[in-house]
């Protein structure tokens, strides 16, 4: 089983619980496989590299590695003043008094440690330049002021994720494919304003693991309400991840493709046959419809219209009549 990766809105409110090792101090740094902890004098932070970041005080095995030396050394007692998102995106800025910790939960994912003037100091894989440290708003009207001309569907899977872009979509009843610029933003926000306030934190099982988490009840099927977000992440990703095998991946997506197709051709032969059929119903009406545009009589093609609620268009460029049912 493949384990996703947390979207943003389950981390923009993952990040309250993040603050509780606010006001603390560093005391040890580990590392298993693709798990990092971080151990304060408040509480622990466990990272699934690349994936999700959670309150968990689980023990993990400490294996030997240069970067978590590194970390020990320089961090040792360091205060931590601010646990913050860096640009609204998946990248968690821990701030120390004298050093930013960066936590990148996408792709391979990799943690970074740089001075306050941005200087990289240490990393967990090569960085190809460093991030500046800001925070951006978790808002639609950022999206909407900033990249009016994409489809909503796209700006909202951006700030939200799929299946909760999804989520909203449906509840509005908005097409994914009207422009950012065109959709009430406010009503956006609204909606998700409530996710941000009440959020149901939910796993869903299935033969004795956990095939899904959200923080919005509905978006599962049977859903089991756990008391925070992190202990849905500590039961989901403590769970065993196997590698995909790429031609499978690659199978899949293409069977995938291929369904979506067969759908497109039944909708267009469902609207095919009702346009047969309606002429069928109305084949006395066509054929003197034909003979009226034979004689130039366009009195005769209004009241056709208006007859059989339709609307036709003569093309003499291309010689062609074009009627809209």
């Amino acid at each position: 089983m493949k384990l996703r990766a947390m979207d943003k809105i389950e981390l923009n409110i993952m990040l309250d619980e993040l603050k509780l090792v606010e006001k603390s101090f560093f005391r040890k740094a580990y590392i298993e496989g693709d798990k990092f902890k971080i151990k304060t004098s408040k509480a622990s932070l466990i990272t699934k590299i690349g994936k999700a970041i959670w309150v968990d005080d689980a023990k993990i095995t400490t294996e030997k590695h240069s970067f978590i030396e590194k970390l020990r050394k320089d961090l040792d007692n360091k205060y931590i003043e601010e646990v913050s998102l860096l640009n609204g995106d998946r990248i968690v800025v821990i701030k120390f008094n004298d050093f930013l910790l960066f936590i990148e939960l996408f792709s391979k994912g990799n943690i970074i440690l740089t001075d306050k003037k941005n200087n990289v100091i240490h990393s967990l894989r090569k960085v190809s330049s460093p991030y500046e440290a800001k925070t951006q708003p978790f808002s639609f009207s950022f999206y909407k002021k900033n990249f009016p001309e994409k489809p909503v569907g796209a700006s909202l899977s951006f700030m939200l994720g799929k299946r909760y872009k999804d989520y909203i979509l449906s509840l509005l009843k908005i097409d994914e494919k009207t422009l950012t610029k065109d959709v009430d933003a406010e009503r956006i926000e609204k909606e998700v304003s409530k996710i941000l306030a009440y959020p149901s934190f939910v796993i869903q099982k299935e033969k004795n693991k956990i095939i899904d988490y959200a923080v919005v009840e509905n978006l599962l099927e049977n859903p089991e309400k756990v008391e925070s977000l992190s202990k849905a992440c500590s039961l989901y990703y403590s769970q065993k991840e196997e590698k995909e095998d790429k031609e499978e991946v690659k199978r899949r997506k293409t069977l995938e493709k291929i369904r979506e197709r067969i759908e497109e051709y039944k909708k267009e032969e469902e609207e095919l046959l009702k346009a047969i059929k309606f002429i069928e119903q109305n084949f006395d009406v066509f054929d003197s419809l034909l003979f009226a545009i034979r004689k130039n009589d366009f009195e005769k093609v209004k009241e056709i219209e208006k007859e059989l609620n339709i609307k036709i268009e003569i093309d003499k460029k291309e010689k062609k009549l074009i009627v809209i049912i």
